[in-house]
């Protein structure tokens, strides 16, 4: 049978009043035997409670389901579940399709176990302007059971299995090209705990642990310049993963295009992190131009908020070690990295009040090995000590356009959203024996035109920079002809216009100022009128 589930459950036991207006005692007795011959059905989940909640969750995110049951003695069978979402994105339909079927969900006492019944199929598909791309993948578990408890309005989740495997069996993109069997993920000691409750709100937290994820890849690819096959085999893991998600999901989503003002107001929010002990990938490419990759990783995480505040993203990753070998590329080539990051913070949605922004990217102890440093630097002119590059700048402003109308967003000719404010938190860049750091704020007024640059709004600030062994480093450059010796004369005159001697002529200073009335100053001095 086919069904939609939405429905609004209630499971109070309703009672006329004065059915038991004689004999109080007798009045007592009668309602213990009323509450004990209803009690374990009110408080039982049933399949057909863990059935909405599934498929309420999923309306939370947008999809309209439909579910192809039957039933087996007292356990539902679920054979089929197709989630539909419909979307309108500058005047293109989007139909995003996924399809899952195989497992059942059996009454266990007052819970409710949900098991896979042998192997479930996946499959999604995305329709965008007639053109259809599909993957087709199969889950398999020997052991994977997840039992419900709680109330239909709150529910707790536990999930294990001693192994799991996720297929993908068959890719077919819009011009026709597929693949088949071509990578395969595996999960080990798998153990989860979530919860889920039901109001004004579908409220999803949970925890997931894993003693490893795991992946086989193995397909043949056409060359790009010669459409001659590329058959690229790779493998990798992650050890000792722990994530944790958070969601917030109103009600009535589905079918909705997708407006970020619409679902923040109604309360929309999700917040997913996961971090791992170490990792490593192997990855092989036989065709016109073989090569053979590797890398490990150590601890690492990553990390994903929507909510009203706007969006976040950060990764981070530390201890990897990277090697490539090709017949264009000499023998031990490769390097290591002590740190690798990167964050972005941002608004979403069109609102009157500043939102914090943020951008930091983190390359730290960058070390390159010494066949690499030969090919520009064989006779050692520069140090080879490890390099490092962080910039991280906050803001706050506020978004002028919603990124749910594209069709604005392409259309419009003047910026998404506006600043008020800039900082440089740190700016720092150290290579080749010299390093560079920098720090300051502005303050930007967008009612009045910058009279520096009437295409900009007016802006007050400061910025502070040091520079450590960069003259030594140009000449260096210069002497070596990485950098025209013309070019090199200039840095020596610029550096004596725009900094100040600290302890020595390679170690230089700056402030760079604009003042309330726009004027520029550079370590105080007036640079324009």
């Amino acid at each position: 049978m086919t069904a939609h589930f939405n429905p609004a459950i209630s499971r109070s036991p309703t009672s006329k009043r004065g059915i038991f207006r004689s004999a109080p005692a007798r009045r007592g007795l009668s309602a213990l035997a009323l509450w004990a011959a209803t009690a374990p059905a009110a408080l039982a989940l049933t399949p057909q409670d863990v059935l909405e909640m599934i498929t309420g969750s999923l309306d939370g995110m947008g999809y309209e389901t439909e579910v192809t049951t039957r039933s087996e003695g007292g356990a539902l069978i679920v054979e089929e579940m197709v989630s539909t979402m419909v979307q309108e994105i500058a005047d293109e339909e989007i139909v995003t399709t996924s399809t899952v079927g195989g497992f059942r969900l059996e009454p266990r006492g007052d819970d409710v176990a949900l098991r896979i019944e042998g192997e479930m199929p996946v499959s999604t598909s995305s329709t965008v302007d007639d053109e259809t791309s599909l993957m087709m993948m199969t889950f398999t578990s020997p052991d994977m059971e997840s039992l419900v408890s709680g109330t239909p309005g709150d529910m707790r989740i536990l999930t294990q299995a001693s192994s799991a495997t996720l297929n993908m069996d068959r890719m077919v993109m819009p011009d026709g090209m597929f693949m088949t069997d071509f990578l395969t993920v595996t999960f080990s000691d798998l153990d989860g705990d979530s919860r889920m409750t039901r109001g004004g709100l579908t409220t999803i937290d949970g925890n997931l642990r894993l003693g490893t994820l795991g992946l086989m890849l193995d397909m043949t690819l056409p060359d790009e310049d010669t459409g001659e096959p590329v058959h690229v085999t790779g493998s990798g893991s992650l050890s000792d993963l722990a994530g944790r998600s958070s969601m917030a999901l109103p009600e009535g989503l589905a079918g909705q295009t997708m407006d970020f003002e619409k679902m923040f107001e109604a309360g929309y929010a999700a917040d997913f992190s996961v971090n791992y002990g170490a990792g490593a990938f192997v990855m092989d490419a036989e065709g016109p131009d073989p090569f053979h990759f590797e890398e490990t990783v150590g601890a690492g995480d990553l990390s994903v908020t929507l909510s009203e505040e706007g969006m976040g993203y950060d990764v981070s990753a530390s201890d990897i070690a990277l090697s490539l070998s090709a017949p264009m590329i000499p023998p031990g080539a490769g390097a290591t990295i002590g740190r690798t990051a990167f964050s972005m913070k941002m608004p979403l949605a069109v609102t009157e009040e500043d939102k914090p922004m943020g951008l930091m990217l983190n390359l730290q102890d960058l070390a390159l090995p010494e066949p690499l440093w030969a090919l520009f630097d064989p006779t050692g002119k520069l140090p080879h000590d490890p390099m490092t590059v962080t910039l991280d700048i906050g803001a706050m402003g506020r978004m002028l356009h919603s990124f749910a109308d594209m069709e604005e967003m392409e259309d419009m000719e003047s910026p998404p959203g506006e600043l008020t404010s800039l900082t440089l938190n740190s700016l720092l860049l150290r290579l080749g024996g010299a390093e560079v750091t920098a720090q300051g704020s502005f303050d930007i007024d967008n009612s009045a035109k910058s009279r520096i640059n009437p295409g900009m709004p007016k802006f007050t600030g400061r910025v502070d920079a040091t520079a450590q062994g960069v003259l030594g480093l140009v000449q260096t450059l210069a002497e070596m002809g990485l950098i025209p010796p013309q070019q090199a004369m200039s840095v020596p005159m610029m550096a004596g216009m725009f900094m100040r001697q600290l302890s020595g002529p390679d170690d230089l200073a700056s402030t760079l100022e604009i003042t309330g009335d726009e004027q520029v100053l550079v370590n105080g001095r007036p640079m324009m009128p």
